[in-house]
Parts: C-alpha cells; structure tokens; sequence
C-alpha cells in the first residue's frame, strides 16, 4: 500500500463503492448517454445495461485498488481499458466521461474526509488514459515461425496440428521447459493481445486456451522431474479467479525442475487452500490472481495461512497479471517472492525454499 494511505479511510471509500455499485452504475450509465445520445441507437434498454455494467467493472477495479491503496494499479487498469476500448472503435473521452462521472457520485455519497482519496485516484486515472506508452504485457524471448504457427493452428481451432508442432518441437530443439517458455508462454501473451486488440473474437481466445490446456495434458507424461525431490508445493487460483492457464504451467514447470507439485485449479475456496497446505505438507504455497480486484482475496488467504501452524513456516509467492500492476502490494500483504513469467516462478521458489531449508525428500 503506498504509506501516504490511511488503511482505515481506503477501506471505508471501497466499502461505500461496493454498497452503492448498482446506484453508480445507473446514474453514470444515464449521465453517459445524455451527454452521448448516440450510443442509445435503437434500443435504449440495451444502451444502459451495458453502460451500468461498463461503470460497474470499473468500479470493482477502482474499489479494489484504493482498498489496497494502489494508484498505480489502478492507472494500469485504466490504460489496459483505453487500448481494449480504442480498438474497438470506443475513444478516450468515454471512457475519460464515465471515470468523471463514477468520481461526481461517489463525492456525493462520502464524507468530506474522504473526497481527497477519491479525486486522487480519479483524476490520476483520467491522467493516465491520456498517456501514450508502450505495450506493458510481457512478451515471450522467441517470436519465431514456431509461436506463429501455434498460434495460426489454436485460433483455427486445429487442435492435432497444435500439438503435433509441439510434440515435434520436443523430440528435437526444445526441451520442455523452453517449451513453455519460448513456445507456449509467447503465444498465449500473443493470443491475449489480438483480442485486446479487437483482432480475434472471444470465442477464438476461448478456443486457444482449451486447445492450450489440452495441449499441455499431453506434454505431461513426458515430464521428467531433475535429480532429488527439493519439497512439496502447493499451486492454486484463489477463490474467485477463473483463470488457470498461467499457475497450471507454473506447476508444471516446477514439477520439471524438481518438485512435487499438488495443483488445486482455479477459484479454490480459502479454506480448501488451507487445508490442503496442512495435508500436503507444503514447503511453498503459490497464489495466483489475474483480475485486480482479486488481490485483497489473496491477502485474507495468506492471512489464513499464516494463522495455522503450516503456514507459520511455509513461503509463499504470488503470481498472475492482477500483481503485475501492483508487483510492490506482494510484501505488503505477506508474501515471500512475487513471479511475473515462468522462469521467474521457478527462480523465485528456488530462492525462497532455500533459505528455509526444504530437505530432499520433502520434509
């Protein structure tokens, strides 16, 4: 959390957006359309749904990140949304409008005490859209003919052809961790951005993932995990996260490199986490979360963990795109290592189990 935010006050603003989201979201969708009555087009009904449910994500994103007092995340956010936004033909000031409009009615509905924090991270995200940057989504080491043709097979839905180039890739110039690194990490991050883009359809994203999943079922049995057993871990998607991709092929490049890896899957309800820390006797537990709002999940989970006597020894690291913006609210809320890509998840639980001690056999 930046030190400059009160926790007690931050909290306060985030409960008030969440108790009001409906409220919000209707009175911005209505202001929006009077100023922009070009949208209603011939269905005025459908025109205010979709602008209250347009305000209602951004205020999901903007109360989880006051909450975890992180105005860089939230510009990130609101950066991400002007691409996504602009390619498909929405501008800037739009999206500039609904952020002002969101802002006017929560001034209305907080305490005097609590309208700085809320213009800060309001004027801060109008500040931002009006930024020009540069691509802030990681990109994979190769782009080569490889990841293009994996790529071109996953988006026609040509499931064989897939895996057949990985399988080929295998038998020849790649080992499996660079696989996943050099093949199938790149492509994925190229998949996500032609749909930020507006270049692919959601079913064709959809599509790509499953054929990727699939894909990665395959490749498994041709893990061969290296030397002696370091420890136990434990991967999961925290309750509420429907992504899984990116932490199943943590877990398996972490089973490669050595260790026994218990992967529960997305959206794994805390206590089942915890329990399954204890169970397995995990040396390293690994929390990922790809939407924002999900952060504040991660940090009452970590603090579940460390209330039980696994997770007084246990490490813990974190991972996914939600802490890609905000890599600095790791610490802050109890974890051991933050991993923006794979290999630095492998490094990252490398680093942090050594300086525990974890013994060959897993103890």
């Amino acid at each position: 959390m930046s030190r400059d935010i009160n926790l007690e006050r931050s909290r306060s603003v985030a409960d008030l957006i969440r108790a009001n989201r409906t409220l919000i979201s209707e009175r911005v969708a209505k202001q929006f359309l009077r100023r922009h009555p070009v949208w209603i087009g011939e269905n005025d009904e459908w025109a205010r749904r979709w602008g209250a449910e347009d305000a209602g994500v951004h205020q999901d994103i903007l109360a989880a990140a006051i909450e975890a007092g992180e105005v860089e995340a939230f510009n990130s956010y609101m950066r991400w949304a002007k691409r996504m936004l602009s390619a498909r033909h929405v501008g800037t000031t739009s999206l500039i409008d609904t952020l002002h409009n969101i802002g006017a009615a929560l001034l209305d509905l907080a305490p005097a005490e609590d309208h700085p924090l809320i213009q800060r991270f309001v004027r801060s995200g109008v500040a931002a859209c009006g930024e020009s940057e540069l691509r802030g989504e990681p990109t994979g080491t190769h782009t080569d003919s490889l990841v293009s043709s994996y790529v071109e097979a996953a988006l026609r839905g040509r499931r064989q052809a897939a895996i057949e180039l990985l399988l080929e890739a295998a038998q020849h110039d790649y080992t499996l961790p660079k696989l996943y690194e050099d093949v199938l990490q790149p492509a994925m991050y190229r998949i996500g951005a032609l749909w930020e883009t507006n270049e692919i359809t959601v079913a064709q994203e959809h599509m790509a993932t499953a054929i990727t999943q699939y894909a990665m079922a395959q490749l498994y049995p041709l893990i061969r995990p290296a030397g002696p057993v370091k420890g136990n871990v434990l991967i999961t998607g925290v309750e509420g996260e429907q992504h899984q991709l990116g932490a199943n092929m943590v877990a398996d490049m972490l089973e490669m490199d050595g260790w026994n890896v218990h992967f529960l899957g997305a959206d794994t309800p805390a206590e089942s986490v915890v329990a399954a820390a204890g169970e397995y006797q995990a040396n390293v537990v690994g929390i990922s979360a790809t939407m924002l709002f999900n952060l504040l999940r991660v940090r009452d989970l970590i603090q579940r963990l460390r209330e039980t006597d696994t997770g007084k020894d246990v490490k813990i690291i974190v991972g996914g795109s939600a802490f890609r913006h905000a890599p600095q609210f790791a610490r802050e809320i109890g974890a051991d290592a933050y991993a923006f890509d794979l290999a630095s998840a492998v490094a990252a639980v490398n680093r942090i189990s050594a300086a525990r001690g974890c013994s060959s056999d897993g103890s």
